[in-house]
């Protein structure tokens, strides 16, 4: 692999979302730039461009504290609350289900498989 140029099929980025990622990704991108902004401008436009940087902030905040409270599950990972609705669902209908896991044939290295390189 040439540093320089990665290959993109290599590169793993991780998966975990759940309600508030892209809330918390605006965040990070608008307080900064908010702060920045609002140090340089005169002062009734520094007011106003702080607090629209902040907005994304206070409203994560909120949303955190509201999920916290109505549905916490909402606030795990995607993985997690398949993983969870699944076993409810195996213990709810007493083994009458079948659940496969599509997932673990997706990892499989048929090369590690086999002992190694050919």
């Amino acid at each position: 692999m040439n540093i320089l140029k990665p290959n993109i099929e290599e590169i793993q980025f991780p998966k975990k979302t759940n309600i508030l990622t892209s809330l918390v990704w605006l965040s990070a991108i608008t307080f900064p730039s908010g702060s920045v902004a609002a140090a340089l401008a005169p002062w009734p436009m520094n007011l106003v461009v702080f607090v629209t940087g902040s907005l994304p902030v206070f409203s994560a905040i909120w949303y955190y504290r509201y999920w916290n409270r109505e549905d916490p599950n909402r606030l795990q990972t995607e993985d997690f609350r398949i993983q969870l609705q699944a076993l409810a669902r195996i213990s709810s209908s007493d083994g009458k289900d079948v659940i496969v896991d599509h997932r673990a044939s997706l990892g499989e290295n048929p090369m590690l498989r086999d002992g190694g390189e050919k």
